[in-house]
């Protein structure tokens, strides 16, 4: 008979017993999810935060940041990291880094809360922008006198609403990185939705309002 005793196999758990304590994740297996997203929410926040007070922010160098942060983030964590989303939110953000800089130019990009009302034709301008938040274009009161009447809109993350003149020919197009496209009545959505329109009767040679519309991350909407 031997002296060592035989080793026995483990014991099944006993029903209603506490399960043990989870081991340890292996080393290098850490998830960078949270530490990734939380850089990016701090980021942005202070970057809002910061145009709120009236202080210019770069939204084109805030938003490669974040897409940067992103991508080590699911160069570290694999396949983790794009089940919980956060791919998802790279792609996002990559698609309004890619569209402000198509923002027409003299636009400073601010966060808020902006209601543009136009009662004259020569106050129009030929761009208007936003970086975050809700914009108002109200061009109903406007007399279209010029052949064509061109106007750029651009919303880096939110909402951009453009009223246009009752009966008047208005013609363009709404793209919007991710989410919704509206324009008098039919939807676009998902990601890269793009709407073109033209209202304008077979043979009208009369004025024309032109619209080019972008937004990076939400929704475009044109109507009268």
């Amino acid at each position: 008979m031997s002296s060592s005793a035989a080793t026995s196999p483990p014991s099944a758990p006993v029903p209603g017993e506490a399960p043990g304590p989870r081991p340890p994740d292996p080393p290098g297996s850490a998830d960078g999810r949270p530490r990734a997203l939380a850089v990016v929410l701090l980021v942005v926040g202070v970057a809002w935060l910061l145009a709120l007070t009236g202080v210019a922010v770069p939204w084109s160098v805030v938003l490669p940041g974040g897409v940067l942060a992103i991508g080590i983030a699911v160069l570290v964590g694999g396949e983790r990291v794009t089940r919980h989303g956060l791919g998802g939110l790279g792609i996002a953000l990559a698609a309004i880094a890619l569209l402000l800089p198509a923002a027409p130019s003299g636009i400073s990009p601010v966060a808020g809360e902006r209601t543009v009302v136009v009662t004259d034709d020569t106050a129009l301008q030929a761009g208007y922008g936003l970086g975050m938040g809700t914009m108002v274009l109200d061009l109903r009161a406007i007399d279209l006198e010029e052949a064509v009447t061109a106007v750029a809109a651009t919303v880096g993350l939110g909402e951009l609403t453009v009223l246009v003149p009752e009966g008047a020919a208005v013609r363009g197009t709404a793209q919007v990185g991710a989410g919704e496209a509206v324009a008098f009545g039919a939807t676009s959505a998902g990601i890269g939705p793009r709407r073109s329109f033209d209202t304008a009767s077979d043979g009208d040679e009369g004025p024309v309002l032109e619209l080019t519309l972008r937004v990076g991350l939400g929704q475009i909407e044109v109507d009268r």
